[in-house]
């Protein structure tokens, strides 16, 4: 479906035929954001699972990357040409992916699941994979014996708090104002009046969200996923209100041409913590907090629900710049990224380093993840 959505790019000069293409580019996405993350969950060991959902978020910084570098330079053509390049360079690692051992138990292939987990688990003992195996198997018969309706998605305690936690982390990922900045970066930048060339400026963002991007797998297996959310968020607010304190400044008569570097310093430092945590641990936490009967319907919600919702924003960037300003515009965005803060101390549960079934019955508090830990 991406390989024809380029192919159509690339190609297409009408408007209908361009608005397809991009049609077709969205819908594909939505599906990688919410399969992704489920794949990863199955296929990892409970220790990795946090480290490996995370590394989602890399190939999206370098993507962005990528763009930053041959957006500016290249036609609209060769851009999409680039993109058929790497849809060819993904049909050719295709085959080497294992199928997810918990498909093959739902299809009673339990002698296949078996060999998949020896093969992902290299070198852990027979005893090991078969412990793994029998957990999955218990995970399935009873998620099995539960219809994966709409109805069943609300019907149990720990389903509600698993939808409330994802839809209010996907909400306030994107009020934190990221989305805003990827879509608009030189346009930012040159409302700043910053000396730097905007592309330039772009091309620094696109750096460092790439290399900060690796800080997020290494902060959730040192702190877990509530913490590593909280640092993350604390550090964007702080550098999502330099840049909307210098606007305000710079719209209300303050000369700012010996501090012109200080926006993209504020953008840098919100980026580093940006990604360091918001960016992708609600896609993290996604695979796991569902059970299987369950995680098709509520993953296909939330990634419509975020997928409209950063259609809206980005939509809304130039009026609401013009009702607001561009200051109080990311000032707000650094009040949303305080309100991570206080909803990931109130509500958000730490459940890195818990197998899939312990995450359950947390959720529908029949364990508590202490008690978990302690057997």
């Amino acid at each position: 479906l991406m390989t024809a959505s380029y192919g159509l790019l690339t190609v297409g000069s009408s408007f209908f035929m361009l608005a397809l293409g991009r049609c077709m580019a969205g819908l594909t996405a939505g599906i990688a954001f919410s399969t992704v993350p489920l794949y990863v969950a199955e296929i990892s060991e409970s220790s990795l699972r946090g480290i490996l959902n995370n590394l989602n978020h890399i190939s999206m910084c370098v993507g962005s990357l990528l763009m930053y570098i041959i957006g500016p330079f290249c036609s609209y053509r060769t851009t999409h040409l680039v993109m058929l390049g790497l849809c060819v360079f993904f049909f050719l690692l295709f085959p080497f992916l294992p199928e997810s051992p918990h498909l093959f138990v739902m299809k009673g292939k339990a002698d296949r699941a078996r060999d998949t987990l020896f093969w992902l688990r290299g070198n852990k003992a027979g005893g090991y994979v078969d412990k793994e195996l029998q957990a999955i198997q218990n995970s399935i018969r009873q998620n099995e014996a539960k219809p994966g309706t709409f109805k069943e998605l609300f019907s149990t305690k720990g389903n509600r708090h698993a939808f409330f936690i994802c839809s209010c982390l996907f909400t306030l990922q994107h009020l934190c104002g990221l989305i805003l900045i990827l879509f608009y970066t030189e346009t930012i930048f040159l409302m700043t009046g910053t000396s730097l060339p905007s592309s330039i400026c772009a091309i620094v963002l696109g750096v460092i969200n790439t290399v900060s991007g690796l800080l997020c797998p290494l902060a959730v297996k040192c702190f877990g996923y509530k913490t590593a959310l909280l640092i993350s968020a604390g550090g964007s607010a702080v550098g999502m209100s330099g840049l909307g304190t210098f606007l305000w400044l710079k719209r209300n008569g303050f000369t700012m041409e010996s501090i012109s570097w200080f926006p993209l310093l504020s953008l840098v430092f919100f980026c580093i913590f940006y990604d360091a945590g918001i960016i992708n641990i609600p896609w993290a936490i996604l695979g796991e907090l569902f059970p299987n009967n369950v995680k098709p319907i509520a993953t296909t919600i939330l990634t419509a629900g975020t997928g409209l919702t950063a259609t809206i924003l980005i939509k809304l960037f130039p009026t609401l710049t013009h009702l607001m300003g561009m200051d109080y515009l990311f000032l707000t965005c650094a009040l949303f990224c305080c309100v991570t803060v206080v909803f990931a101390v109130l509500v958000v549960q730490d459940t890195s380093g818990m197998s899939l079934a312990e995450i359950q019955d947390m959720l529908n508090g029949t364990r508590r993840k202490g008690e978990t830990k302690r057997r």
